[in-house]
């Protein structure tokens, strides 16, 4: 993950243009042969993030929530920062002493779902450090000896998913003032105690470097000099990190570079890219609408035609720079809390597409600006065709495909788009109550089923910056037009609204105050890279967990809703703690004549930390909503001692919804 200050702000701002300002363009056209393979589309190439060492990431359970959405998006793997850093997973417990429990809570659920998780071995624990979080082991022996019971640990979880991991050995280390505060020769020893680990560790293991933030000579040739002055010390592949340009033509360069030195060919990954490594360009910035979008397959697009190239990784899976804010111009597919942003669906759009090219001709394009891929998937006898605009003027494609299997069949045509019109506006219109809001999934916006033909041809204009993909498969509908399905969406009739407790501590700097209970953030952040973090709400403190507190919403108005969601505090220091344990929930019309309780719970968690969303059938007609507590739950460890406090990151009063 890349840090910026304000001395790099000049080169920031020369990485925003991300499109390309064509000249009023003829129409472009995209013809295809069904049946004229043209090689097989290696998703797996692109389909990868890195996930940025966020501050909020200390919280152990966001990301690893979020894992389902991210398997969503067809994401094969992820890059995972900041592993040995005490404040995040505190694996060293000392020389030799080593805990991976919570390593194990992030990365154990990405396996489930399906994801490859690949390890940045970063950064120095303080048992080793020589001085602080970048420095040079005081112990090269015994960081390798961390290492190994890393990999070890892995490759011996039951299965096959643990084993054949990456493990790139640190994350920008000629960052200087920035990851690495040691010499490039300090660097190859700490390359070879790692790699060396890494092979003892899990011998299917790849294991390579060094992840460098920019690809010239520098600390990359100096490292690349000593790989091939020690063919003893396992290397099998170079990773680096690419931002700002429209391709990836640097993997021509670190060939030459390795081609040079007479290294045998190793495999090549872009660890990290994207159009900028600037985390707060605010909000409504490129980064939050469908301009990443376009340049996202531009850019993908060109990955599939590097020689060499094994894997790109974008920047980032899930963001949090500034976790107060709903989008703050952050680089994540999914933002702080869980929106899908538009280049999100652009992933995901990539990941609909057939494995198998279609022999396909374009002419009247921008160069890959103005582009397509149109692809099969012969079991399904489907057609997928992906078109991208990155550019400032408005095209017009001419898709069309011939030999198609659908001469004896009709068949549907489904066109889905990403455009000016995604999460970032919807939240914009007032839609930030809404999950997932209106324009937030990848959705249909037309489909019609035609007579069975063997040749289709359409006319797609799209906008700057849009992307379109459309569909074909065998239909037994009569031909016409035919709806398309509203998004299933839940309404949050608490976001925002007026919050009062019985009693509260407000500390704006540490994340607390009746507003965060119902600012749409679900996890308690201790930290944040940039603004206050954001934690919820806590009541006073209490010596015993014999007390009453409340807290209390108004919603405005009568709202009718179905359930109440509580989400406890889930910072790794007090995880679990502070949920009531008797409490009732009650509705009321006036804020003075109080229902019979919705909601009744006795010795709620059985005195153990209460984790995740708890959800409680609620059904009613109110305007305000009170949560009572008349005994507190688990006390949370503070500096004069124990404290008992009735504590919530969220509290959400929702009922089910469809969007037009």
């Amino acid at each position: 993950m890349r840090r910026w200050t304000a001395l790099l702000l000049p080169l920031v701002l020369a990485l925003i243009p991300t499109t390309v300002r064509a000249a009023p363009a003829a129409t472009v056209e995209v013809s295809a042969v069904y049946g004229t393979d043209n090689g097989t589309l290696n998703k797996e190439l692109v389909l990868r993030a890195s996930q940025g060492g966020y501050l909020t990431l200390q919280n152990l359970h966001v990301l690893a929530d979020h894992a389902d959405e991210l398997a969503d998006l067809g994401l094969r793997e992820i890059r995972v920062d900041h592993v040995f850093d005490d404040s995040f997973y505190g694996v060293v417990k000392g020389v030799d002493k080593f805990d991976f429990s919570k390593l194990d809570a992030v990365l154990k659920p990405l396996v489930d779902h399906g994801i490859r998780p690949w390890i940045s071995l970063s950064y120095m624990p303080g048992a080793f450090a020589t001085n602080g979080l970048f420095s040079p082991p005081k112990d090269y022996a015994a960081w390798g000896r961390a290492v190994d019971a890393m990999v070890s640990h892995y490759a011996a979880m039951p299965g096959s998913n643990y084993r054949g991991w990456n493990w790139e050995v640190w994350n920008e280390p000629d960052n200087k003032g920035g990851f690495w505060t040691g010499t490039t020769a300090q660097y190859n020893q700490l390359y070879a105690a790692s790699a060396q680990a890494v092979r003892h560790g899990d011998p299917t293991a790849k294991v390579g470097g060094p992840g460098v933030a920019t690809p010239t000579v520098g600390l990359l040739g100096g490292w690349l000099d000593y790989i091939a002055a020690n063919p003893g010390i396992p290397c099998d592949f170079v990773s680096w990190h690419s931002y700002g340009p429209n391709d990836f033509n640097s993997t021509q360069d670190i060939r030459g570079e390795i081609s040079r030195r007479g290294i045998p060919a190793k495999q090549l990954y872009i660890t990290e890219w994207n159009s900028t490594f600037a985390m707060n360009n605010g909000p409504g910035t490129w980064p939050d609408t469908h301009q990443t979008a376009s340049y996202a397959l531009q850019r993908m697009y060109d990955a599939l035609g590097e020689t060499g190239l094994n894997g790109v990784h974008f920047f980032s899976g899930l963001e949090g720079w500034r976790p107060s804010a709903d989008f703050n111009g952050d680089l994540g597919l999914l933002t702080v809390d869980g929106r899908r942003k538009a280049v999100g669906n652009a992933f995901a759009m990539f990941d609909a597409l057939g494995n198998t090219k279609l022999s396909t001709t374009i002419s009247g394009n921008s160069g890959t600006a103005t582009y397509g891929l149109v692809t099969a998937d012969s079991a399904a006898k489907k057609t997928t065709v992906l078109l991208w605009n990155n550019t400032l003027n408005t095209t017009t494609f001419h898709p069309s495909v011939s030999g198609l299997p659908y001469a004896s069949t009709n068949f549907a045509v489904t066109q889905y788009a990403v455009n000016a019109q995604n999460s970032y506006s919807d939240n914009a219109a007032g839609q930030k109550n809404l999950r997932p809001s209106a324009h937030e999934p990848l959705r249909a916006s037309n489909r019609t089923v035609v007579a069975s033909a063997s040749n289709w041809s359409s006319t797609v204009t799209l906008a700057p910056n849009a992307v379109a993909l459309i569909e074909l498969t065998p239909s037994s509908e009569a031909p016409g037009s035919k709806p398309v399905p509203g998004v299933q969406s839940t309404i949050d009739f608490a976001r925002g609204v007026t919050v009062a407790p019985s009693s509260s501590y407000t500390n704006a700097g540490q994340g607390w105050g009746p507003s965060a209970l119902v600012d749409g953030r679900r996890y308690s952040y201790t930290g944040a890279n940039e603004g206050n973090p954001t934690m919820g709400w806590t009541s006073a403190e209490h010596p015993t967990a014999t007390a009453s507190e409340s807290v209390r919403v108004d919603l405005g108005a009568t709202r009718t809703f179905d359930a109440v969601t509580l989400w406890p505090r889930s910072d790794q220091f007090g995880d679990g703690r502070g949920f009531p344990a008797d409490f009732t929930i009650v509705g009321s019309n006036d804020g003075t004549t109080w229902s019979p309780a919705l909601v009744t719970k006795t010795g709620y968690g059985a005195g153990a930390p209460v984790l995740g969303p708890q959800t409680f059938a609620a059904a009613g007609s109110f305007r305000y909503l009170r949560v009572s507590a008349t005994k507190l739950g688990l006390p949370i460890p503070e500096a004069a001692g124990n404290a008992y406090r009735f504590q919530l990151a969220e509290l959400e009063v929702t009922a089910p919804i469809t969007l037009s």
